[in-house]
């Protein structure tokens, strides 16, 4: 809850109660019990080992159907569309209530450092997991001894 600064004696006309209703709190009320927005982008950990690079994304509550995953000319896009109705019907009203949901992030590559063949992607307990295996020539090779003569 917000403090609103008002002067003494003054007293609080519809516009300001209007106002203060319609902030930008109301607007961004959470939307479910993960406390998710509408159309928000889901946050993302990237890591680098020496043979892969790895991307997880927070998004609780899907399927992996709900989910594509493609990659082009190095850039990797992750994105999802939901669109449910739900409709409830009682002997003296009916309540149909509709959600969308989608995002889309896109993370570029870098180039010709990813093996394309062997990525790999899996959804376990709300989080989506990509990883992007290095080809050889891009992971950590061991020193290489050169003899003295």
């Amino acid at each position: 809850m917000k403090l609103i600064k008002r002067e003494p004696g003054q007293v609080a006309n519809m516009n300001s109660i209007f106002d203060h209703f319609f902030n930008n709190d109301f607007l961004n009320w959470p939307v479910n019990n993960h406390n998710r927005r509408w159309n928000s982008v889901p946050a993302a950990n990237i890591s680098e080992s020496d043979e892969a690079y790895k991307i997880e994304l927070a998004v609780p509550g899907m399927k992996k159907e709900d989910f594509k995953v493609s990659l082009e000319d190095n850039m990797l896009s992750i994105s999802s569309e939901i669109n449910n109705e739900e409709k409830v019907d009682k002997s003296n009203f009916s309540h149909v209530e509709f959600r969308h949901q989608s995002f889309k992030r896109t993370f570029h590559l870098p180039e010709d450092r990813v093996n394309e063949e062997d990525i790999k992607a899996s959804y376990e307990n709300g989080v989506l997991s990509i990883e992007l295996p290095k080809k050889a020539e891009a992971q950590k090779q061991a020193p290489k001894m050169i003899e003295i003569a």
